[in-house]
């Protein structure tokens, strides 16, 4: 038995005192507490704030959006962009009899936008066209009839 038993006892020292605190609530330190000690990292008023923020802002958002699809003001300044950016990637092989036809069309279109009059539902074929055909920024005298096609469909469907 003398070899199982110690014969003297072990002196364990007690650890070592915390170094000065952190200027700082570690992680750990923080899910090691009681609930009773627990503060939260930020004051209640924060979140409920944000959130209420948060909402306000989505309504608002979707009002403007509604009464944006009703005033052609947005819509006729998008078409003008289109308009400006498309004209500036035609290629030289585009007649001016071409530009003249297409301007005359785009103008037509944002007028019935200002207007309200304009069925938005025609105008994403029209966007779409224009979008895959400036997609690589050259626009030749074949893809402009087709863009004088698709503004034409657009104008032709006006309330």
């Amino acid at each position: 038995m003398d070899d199982i038993t110690p014969d003297e006892l072990h002196h364990v020292e007690p650890p070592a005192a915390p170094a000065a605190p952190l200027p700082f609530r570690r992680p750990a330190d923080y899910y090691a507490m009681p609930d009773s000690r627990l503060r939260p990292l930020f004051p209640r008023w924060v979140p409920l704030g944000c959130g209420w923020a948060s909402l306000v802002f989505v309504i608002a958002l979707f009002i403007a959006g509604g009464f944006a699809a009703r005033s052609g003001s947005i819509l006729d300044l998008l078409f003008g962009k289109i308009q400006d950016d498309l004209a500036q990637h035609f290629s030289p092989d585009v007649t001016p009899a071409q530009r003249a036809t297409f301007a005359a069309e785009m103008q037509t279109m944002r007028a019935s936008a200002r207007k309200g009059s304009l069925k938005l539902d025609r105008t994403q074929n029209f966007l779409r066209l224009a979008t895959d055909l400036d997609s690589d920024e050259k626009v030749n005298h074949a893809e402009v009839d087709k863009l004088i096609a698709a503004a034409h469909d657009v104008n032709r469907s006006v309330k």
